[in-house]
């Protein structure tokens, strides 16, 4: 339980922007509590900072006068009054951020949108998000983006956006039911003063358009200056490290093309230009400066980000080489790519053997032949972060496929997880999608019964005992053996 605070937050919605306080859940007395800045059970919102910094000034009774915290907040200037990105919610915006690709930052801004309406549904004591209660897939955006990683990711996202696209009117029209927009009042002189200032300087967050482009900004200047930062320190490492190598005949020479440059500061443009040109490693999230520091959460993230990502797969014993194999996956618009060539994907014993090709010279010199995610355009950076800086594999848990259990599940030797056999057998098809297997692709999404079977797991259902008969353990063995017969075992 978090210590009592209060946050100024900002709530978007009919197309309006509302300024107002936000107590999240603290304990007193052995009791726990949340409360917003309201009166009369209603949640007061204010057009501008300097109208909340107005009433704060002017009102004693509200609902947040007793809270532990807010004899700080009775003296609070407009300034800062103004919400951190983190805690501007922009419940308008959800239809947007659900019919985008479920990144980071739309998952993340989902999640944070539901977290706050579900604040607002506790201490309002109504079930506000009713309407969309219908879809538990919403309870996976708690997870993060790499709940929606795949093709079950995918349609899990999907599912999402129908529930929020059909309901979430329904949605707002109980939240405006517990709000009271208060109407302007003349502000104090110093406040008029501080709300013209940050009207000059705030982005107003009902221009959509404007929100966008500040957001794009943002975005590009953080991975911009994350790439140029590493891309100094590496180049001052390599000019280093060249210096100490050289001898007096190659210092001659660099006396030499100084002198007919005429400038070294062009010298030293020269080779930034290369740099900058040439250097492919653009480090993500999850980089780290210490080899030795990389916890799980900054490689999962670093390889969600890269958009290509590693896959465990446990084997059915006996019908494929090894029992256990890594690879990596992922989509070009919307067809799975594996670390392989040739429609024959490549798949590893070892997470080392893998990392070993992934860094591997000949496997990225572009003037030979090489796999299919050599070409993508976060491979160099995949390839970096392994090179220089250990990136080990993080797997996640959708990621993880039990081919093995999948099997046992259909031949009545262990219970059936709907969750696990649709995993495997979406990874059966991305691999038959991938080697041109249609005939096990046929068998895995057509009109037969281990059709039917995966259709009803990836829903969520358990499958009848009398629904795996002998034609659908042959039809699945057929897929195996397809499948099977594409791979490339790498040594």
């Amino acid at each position: 339980m978090s210590t009592a605070e209060i946050i100024p937050i900002a709530l978007v919605l009919d197309e309006r922007t509302g300024y107002t306080l936000w107590a999240p859940p603290w304990e007193e007395d052995g009791e726990v509590w949340q409360a917003f800045l309201g009166q009369d059970d209603k949640i007061l919102l204010f057009d501008t900072p300097g109208q909340l910094a107005q009433f704060i000034r002017d009102e004693d009774d509200h609902d947040l006068a007793d809270h532990p915290d807010w004899d700080e907040w009775e003296d609070v200037d407009a300034f800062e009054l103004v919400p951190d990105d983190d805690h501007v919610y922009d419940l308008d915006g959800v239809y947007e951020l659900v019919a985008s690709a479920p990144d980071r930052w739309s998952v993340r801004d989902l999640g944070r949108t539901l977290s706050i309406v579900d604040s607002i549904a506790q201490c309002c004591d109504e079930d506000i998000l009713e309407p969309v209660a219908d879809a538990p897939e919403l309870s996976m955006v708690a997870d993060g983006p790499g709940a929606f990683a795949g093709r079950g990711g995918d349609r899990a996202w999907d599912k999402v956006a129908i529930a929020i696209s059909g309901q979430w009117e329904a949605v707002c029209e109980r939240i405006s039911e517990w709000i009271d927009w208060r109407d302007p009042v003349d502000l104090d002189d110093d406040l008029a003063r501080a709300q013209r200032e940050i009207d000059a300087s705030v982005v107003p967050v009902d221009d959509p358009e404007a929100l966008i482009d500040a957001e794009d900004d943002v975005r590009d200047d953080d991975e911009d200056d994350d790439y140029l930062n590493e891309r100094d320190a590496r180049l001052k490492a390599d000019l280093s490290d060249d210096e100490d190598d050289l001898d007096e005949d190659e210092d001659d020479v660099d006396d030499e093309d100084d002198d007919e440059d005429g400038d070294d500061d062009e010298d030293e443009d020269d080779v930034e230009d290369v740099e900058e040109e040439d250097l492919a490693y653009h480090p993500l999230a999850g980089s780290s400066d210490d080899d030795d520091d990389i916890d799980p959460e900054a490689a999962y993230e670093f390889w969600e980000d890269s958009g290509i990502l590693p896959v465990r797969i446990t084997f059915p014993k006996d019908r494929f080489e090894q029992p256990e194999a890594f690879t990596l996956r992922c989509y070009v618009e919307d067809r799975p790519v594996f670390l392989g060539a040739d429609q024959a994907p490549w798949l590893f014993g070892t997470p080392d053997a893998m990392l070993d090709v992934i860094e591997d010279e000949d496997q990225n010199d572009i003037e030979k032949p090489g796999h299919d995610l050599r070409d993508l355009a976060t491979w160099p950076t995949v390839v970096g972060a392994v090179r220089h800086e250990d990136m080990p594999l993080a797997i996640a848990a959708e990621d993880d496929i039990d081919l093995q259990g999948a099997d046992a599940m259909l031949r009545g030797d262990a219970d059936f997880d709907a969750t696990v056999f649709a995993g495997a057998a979406d990874l059966l098809v991305d691999l038959a999608e991938y080697g041109d297997l249609d005939g096990a692709k046929e068998q895995l999404e057509g009109d037969g019964p281990l059709a039917e079977i995966v259709s009803s797991a990836r829903e969520g259902n358990d499958v009848a005992d009398d629904a795996v008969t002998d034609e659908v353990i042959e039809r699945w063995e057929s897929v195996l053996s397809e499948v099977s017969s594409i791979i490339e075992w790498a040594d």
